[in-house]
């Protein structure tokens, strides 16, 4: 098993977000600061030499999960925060983001289970 603080960080969030009971935000919000600080403090790397491809999630159907175990996530104001709920653009989706982030870090924890070592 990988002992890279990302792969961790990424571990961390899954079990976090998807492990028992929904979390609070406060462990939500730690387990985000996990992901940015990993991020912040992983090396830069060159391309992959291998042509191993994490296997691809539904992505519309993990959206529906997130939004029963978050119901009271959804639109946040973007870049300004007196801005009209009803301007979609000004408008971000938690729930969206959520679902990004873990289609992502299921990629990164197989990929870092699937690696040739």
């Amino acid at each position: 098993m990988d002992k890279s603080p990302a792969i961790e960080a990424a571990r961390h969030f899954l079990t976090v977000v998807w492990g028992g009971e929904a979390p609070s935000d406060e462990a939500l919000l730690e387990a985000l600061d996990r992901l940015v600080f990993a991020y912040h403090h992983t090396p830069d790397a060159g391309p992959s030499d291998t042509d191993l491809k994490a296997p691809r999630f539904d992505g519309a159907t993990l959206y529906e999960e997130v939004a029963r175990r978050f119901p009271d996530h959804g639109h946040y104001p973007v870049s300004d925060p007196t801005a009209s709920r009803e301007d979609a653009a000004m408008m971000g989706d938690a729930i969206d983001d959520l679902a990004d982030l873990t289609l992502e870090m299921r990629q990164v924890v197989w990929l870092a289970d699937h690696r040739a070592s």
